[in-house]
This record gives structure tokens, sequence and C-alpha cells, in this order.
């Protein structure tokens, strides 16, 4: 099994070094790592001595060429791997097994994705750490089409953050497709699974990753899923993801009550407006003023491609 991994870089801090050197020590080695560094100016160039390993490949791109759904669709699609394995580059291998879990699921043939777990650490709001154990637990999960009525929404889940894929089942779907603001990793799970292919969410795959987003980054953030789901609806269809929304609430509230939290249970609920109100402009992104929509999306980017 050919395994290579693709970590997108703009402008990193010390988190992909740490990542980098934990990959190059994982139990099941990948047969190469290739770095796609995306520059505005020369000095976004510069590549520490750090990554100049040989089974290190870097390559350069014009950040304003860079779509977070056509690029790693064009990347993958090039590549000749058996697996491809996207990362962040904030995430980081909590140990040397990390590729390992996340390629022993593809022994089962139909087992088109995997993703790993999302860990946290001292430096973790207990709000975050919460959300990440509602969306990341311990029990694992393989997950079809027919869970869907289960599920709901859920049975598309997946991560942008740290999931691998099988090439030969992508190349059979449209996968991220060529344009998206974000979502493009569900987005995927759901062409694949209507091909008839299993996901499988694998918590032994541990990963460090988490975000301690304010209030005005929760609000971009939430916008854009918005925006996704409006231009792509096929995303969401025949589930509720507001249903999904109020079990994170209530899940959320539960998790820090047991915990002796209660403090931040006002902060519960103000997270959980801005979630909402941001989600349904982000919908009807469409009847908004230009200038305003710009405002409240955290990929500027994007909306520059038009």
């Amino acid at each position: 099994m050919n395994i290579e991994i693709v970590i997108p870089v703009f402008r990193p801090d010390g988190r992909l070094k740490m990542s980098i050197e934990r990959l190059l020590r994982q139990s099941v080695m990948p047969d190469r790592i290739l770095l796609e560094v995306l520059y505005e100016n020369p000095i976004d160039r510069e590549i520490p001595e750090i990554y100049m390993d040989k089974r290190i490949e870097v390559r350069y791109t014009p950040k304003e060429e860079y779509d977070r759904a056509g690029s790693r669709d064009a990347i993958l699609r090039e590549l000749d791997s058996d697996i491809v394995i996207f990362m962040v580059q904030t995430a980081i291998p909590q140990n040397r097994y990390l590729v390992e879990k996340l390629t022993e699921p593809f022994k089962e043939e139909r087992t088109a994705v995997v993703y790993g777990r999302h860990m946290t650490d001292d430096e973790c709001s207990p709000i975050e750490c919460c959300v990440r154990q509602f969306n990341y637990p311990p029990k694992g999960m393989t997950k079809s089409l027919e869970d869907t009525g289960k599920l709901g929404i859920r049975t598309f889940f997946n991560s942008n953050v740290c999931a691998a894929y099988r090439r030969s089942a992508y190349l059979e779907t449209e996968g991220f497709g060529k344009r998206m603001i974000a979502g493009e990793d569900m987005l995927a799970a759901r062409r694949l699974l209507e091909k008839g292919w299993q996901t499988v969410y694998a918590p032994e795959a541990e990963i460090l990753y988490y975000r301690n987003d304010n209030l005005r980054e929760l609000w971009k953030r939430s916008f854009d899923i918005g925006v996704a789901h409006a231009e792509h609806p096929e995303m969401i269809e025949n589930t509720k993801p507001g249903k999904e929304g109020m079990r994170l609430v209530r899940v959320t509230s539960a998790l820090l009550k047991q915990n002796h939290m209660e403090e931040y249970l006002g902060e519960v609920a103000a997270r959980s407006a801005v979630r909402y109100l941001a989600y349904h402009f982000g919908k009807h992104y469409a009847h908004l003023p230009e200038h305003f929509v710009r405002k409240c999306s955290a990929n500027k980017a994007y909306w520059e491609k038009e």
C-alpha cells in the first residue's frame, strides 16, 4: 500500500515543525510527504531545513490560485498512490501510530475515507474541549448511506484536518469539487457514500487539534458553512442540520455540568446563538449586500475569485 501525505502550508508556526518531526517517525512510514507551500511574496517561499528530508517534496503555488476544494482535488487526481492523507499545518500527530491507525481500515475493501480523532491539551478552552468530545468521541464508527435515517447529517461527517482517502474510490466521484468556501470534506464523503462506499471514524488515529475561536471568528466560520450549504444543497439533503446543532448544545452543557463548570453555560448559549444566526445569514447570502457578505466571511479569497 503506497501512502502519501499532503499538507497545504501558508506561513506556518512551530506546530508544522513538530508535525513533520512526528510524521517522520511513524510506525507505518508514508512514502512521501508533499508540502504545498502557498506564497504571497518571496519570504513565504523560504522553507526551514527541517523540511529538507528525502521523503519530503516541496511545491509552490501562488496563494491567489489555491482553492481549498479544487486544489486538493487536482493534487489527489495527479498522484499515483493508493492512499492519500490530507492534513492541515496546525494538526500534530499525538503519537507514532497515526498513519498506521488511519490506514488499517482500508483492509476492508469498501472503505473509501478514514478520519481521525481530534485531541485537546491544557490550552484548549473548556467549551471547545466539550465540542471536540462531542464531534470526536472515543468510540469508532463505520458509516454507509443507509445510516442517514439514524445519524442524519452526521452520516456525512468527515474532517479536512486529518483524513485518508482511497484514491481509486475518490476517482469515481467529483470528490471535493472545483470550488468551495467550506465543507468540501463533507461533500466528498457524501459523494463516496452515494457510490456505495463506506467511511470510517477511527478514534485510535489521534491528532492534536482544536480552535479557541472568539465569537467573531465563530460567526465567520458558521457563515461560510451556511454559504456552502446554500451553494451545495445536496450536502444536507434528507437531513436536519439544526437538530444536530441542538444536540451539540445539550451535550456541551451536560459535559460542563458534569465537570462543575456551570459558569460557562452562559457562553454556550451566546455561542449557540452566534452559530445559528451566522449559519442562517450564510444560507441566504444571495439576498444580502455584497459588502456585508464579504465582511461576514472567513474565506475572503473565495469572493475575490467570483
